[in-house]
């Protein structure tokens, strides 16, 4: 994501990005991990409702994608590995942060 595209979500926050630029991607990386190792994240996804016209009754995004990358064959499981991924890169940078490193996952569906 661009400066501009962070500026732009950021909205009237801008002054959070103020020093962004002067900041090395590792800097970036290891922020992002620190905020998790500190329970400041979380993630929400807002998912479509069920796949009837798909055939099925079950939630869209717990359709198996033929992947074969189990248990991440769905576009839920997709984003479960990569929360999961996330906090064990928080507590390896971070082990005293062992409890507090989890990312709360909010799914809605309709």
């Amino acid at each position: 994501m661009s400066y501009e595209e962070l500026l732009e979500r950021v909205g009237t926050q801008k002054h959070l990005l103020h020093f962004w630029n002067e900041l090395s991607d590792d800097e970036k990386k290891s922020l992002a991990k620190q905020a998790i190792s500190r329970g400041e994240v979380a993630a929400i996804v807002l998912a479509g409702g069920q796949a009837s016209r798909l055939g099925s009754s079950a939630p869209k995004g717990t359709i198996p994608l033929g992947l074969g990358v189990a248990p991440c064959d769905s576009l839920l499981g997709i984003q479960a590995c990569k929360i999961a991924l996330l906090e064990k890169l928080a507590k390896e940078e971070f082990p005293e942060a062992k409890e507090t490193a989890k990312i709360p996952w909010l799914v809605m569906t309709s």
